[in-house]
């Protein structure tokens, strides 16, 4: 067929400045409308800006698959950013690859299940029998806390000479900035005198305080093979980057997680008397509310794809949260159904809360351990009842709770 007889990309053809509002107040919602309206592969604009949702498990296979060819990362997190540099999470190409084969030592099989069985299962277990029974739990501040100091005492052996759970305010607060500057058309460069700069550096600095008291050798640079040198950016970056990386996303799947069991007892009853079907409980959970939540890709080249015709730098989302809500994938998507998953593998490229192709997170199988041995010591201890009302999902840098999620613990 010759270029002039393609049809464009199916999508609304007006819409621009609206969308753009839309997209700010309610992105999950808005992009599922369009998937659900017009298929796998929906053109929109953002204001002016042009771009694609993939949504089709054919589609987001593709591009995903075809990363560092056809497709790679938009750059939303420069290599500029003073506190994660230049790392896994915003290079490209060869100097990426090299650094997910540095690191991937730390997440090799036999590691993850050393540190699981040496770490995260012992302190899961002493964590669990301090929980508060005579009030009701905040889970997400709890969890936030939780996983704050399992991944300092698990990934880098020592809490430093302040508990590093006194930065969480900072952590917090560079994820928001994070959030903000991608989602913002204008982004300044770090060096300028800009109010957001300025409270991101001066976050960034009360941070890094931590590193420059920091004496004892973190563990995973014990697995690697190398020294950490405190006074390196690059060694600094990948620190902030594991403790970014591993904070917040294992945080928010563990309270989505609990508040699906406290809402669902005859799976609280069902895990207590088969934990093996655990598993399908949190595939489910991940896949209701995958931590994250949009995934972004630019072309590097004119692509036919799907029939159509994409110029360079075309751009594309891709929302997890969307495609694990397509019926043609999974049936009666809304609901919380982890028997799903007694018969039936994920299906393939419908199904991705990690990512996919050669950017799925390296760590996913540590999250996954992390989060099986945490709730398993809870649920040999407590039953889960809901304290509150169902909270609210806000899509921010991770897909996190926007109103507080309180559950009450009893005794077994």
């Amino acid at each position: 067929m010759k270029n002039e007889e393609r049809q464009p990309v199916p999508g609304p053809s007006a819409g621009g400045w609206r969308h753009l509002v839309w997209f700010h107040r309610q992105p999950l919602y808005w992009l599922k409308s369009l998937a659900d309206q017009y298929g796998p592969l929906t053109a929109f604009r953002l204001g002016p800006w042009p771009f694609l949702l993939a949504s089709g498990p054919k589609t987001v296979g593709t591009i995903l698959r075809r990363h560092g060819k056809e497709f790679v990362k938009r750059p939303g997190l420069k290599t500029d950013n003073p506190l994660i540099g230049a790392g896994l999470l915003t290079t490209e190409g060869s100097y990426w690859a090299e650094e997910r084969r540095r690191e991937a030592p730390l997440f090799t099989p036999t590691n993850v299940k050393r540190l699981l069985t040496a770490d995260v299962m012992p302190w899961s277990v002493k964590w669990a029998d301090a929980l508060p029974t005579d009030r009701p739990v905040e889970l997400h501040s709890l969890f936030l806390r939780g996983t704050l100091d399992l991944v300092i005492r698990t990934l880098f052996a020592d809490s430093g000479p302040q508990p590093l759970a006194a930065y969480q305010e900072d952590l917090a607060w560079i994820m928001h900035h994070f959030y903000h500057r991608l989602r913002s058309p204008f982004r300044p460069p770090y060096h300028w005198p800009w109010p957001f700069n300025r409270r991101y550096h001066e976050h960034a600095r009360r941070l890094e305080t931590f590193f420059d008291h920091w004496h004892p050798e973190p563990k995973l640079y014990e697995t690697l093979g190398t020294r950490f040198n405190p006074n390196d950016p690059g060694d600094r970056a990948k620190a902030v980057t594991l403790l970014l990386a591993g904070q917040e996303t294992t945080a928010n799947a563990l309270t989505w997680t609990l508040w699906l069991l406290a809402t669902h007892p005859h799976w609280q009853q069902r895990l207590w008397e088969q934990p093996e079907e655990l598993d399908g409980v949190l595939q489910e959970s991940l896949r209701l509310y995958p931590p994250v939540w949009l995934i972004s890709r630019e072309t590097t080249r004119s692509v036919t794809f799907e029939g159509y015709d994409l110029p360079p730098h075309t751009k594309i989302l891709i929302s997890p949260w969307v495609s694990h809500r397509n019926p043609d994938v999974f049936p009666d998507p809304a609901a919380f159904q982890p028997q799903r998953w007694q018969s039936a593998a994920p299906p393939l490229d419908g199904y991705f809360p990690f990512g996919g192709g050669p950017r799925r997170c390296i760590g996913q199988a540590f999250a996954v351990g992390e989060m099986r041995a945490v709730i398993q010591a809870i649920l040999a201890r407590y039953r889960i009842e809901p304290a509150g009302p169902e909270p609210t999902v806000f899509p921010a840098m991770t897909l996190e709770p926007g109103t507080p999620v309180y559950v009450q613990l009893k005794s077994r």
